[in-house]
């Protein structure tokens, strides 16, 4: 509990704004908040986060832990009356190019979504596909639509050199058309497989 000081300054309930901003619009011109306004304000209930853990995941849809801890008259609660909760996070929706290689006849899933989106519901979640035959790129102009019977992945079983070589770009939108991911996948068949047996699953 020692960064309390530090984590004080990071968040306070949405409650606590709301009655700021009905203080501050009111009246037809916004005037400055009264002593009475700021005494009243120290009364409304209200919570500060006093740990907050980094996203589960560098790139895509995440999970980060917080704590929150209630805020009385401007002096945080006692720890016994804090609580932990799990709140989505995204640092960056673009995760770069990951390459795979593969041997002709195995069979290969490509994952989009993830284990968190997963446990979230995959229909919370938009998924397309784009798909650049014969060369690992990150050149949009190269990508064309790709349609896969599943949308949250993409089954090639079995997997042949000449049809399936080349990259794969999934974009994960969730239900309000924000972007949450984008992966390019460049898939190489042939030589060494990072998964020697014939039936292969890879996730990402």
């Amino acid at each position: 509990m020692g960064s309390w000081g530090l984590c004080l300054s990071m968040s306070i309930s949405i409650v606590s704004w709301s009655f700021l901003l009905l203080c501050c619009l009111s009246s037809p011109t916004p005037n400055p908040l009264s002593l009475a306004d700021l005494e009243d304000l120290k009364a409304v209930p209200a919570e500060v986060i006093i740990h907050s853990s980094p996203c589960s995941t560098t790139c895509g849809l995440g999970l980060r832990t917080q704590e929150l801890c209630p805020l009385r008259e401007g002096q945080v609660g006692e720890e016994k009356d804090c609580y932990v909760r799990k709140v989505r996070c995204v640092d960056s929706w673009q995760c770069g190019l990951q390459t795979v290689t593969v041997q002709a006849g195995q069979r290969l899933e490509l994952d989009c979504l993830g284990e968190v989106m997963e446990a979230m519901g995959r229909f919370s979640f938009r998924v397309s596909w784009r798909y650049a035959r014969g060369v690992v790129t990150t050149d949009d102009s190269l990508l064309g639509r790709w349609d896969a019977p599943r949308l949250d992945r993409l089954v090639l079983d079995p997997v042949s050199e000449e049809e399936d070589a080349g990259t794969y770009r999934c974009d994960v939108q969730d239900t309000d058309y924000r972007r949450v991911k984008r992966l390019y996948l460049g898939i190489k068949v042939g030589g060494i497989a990072f998964y020697p047996d014939l039936q292969s699953k890879i996730l990402f």
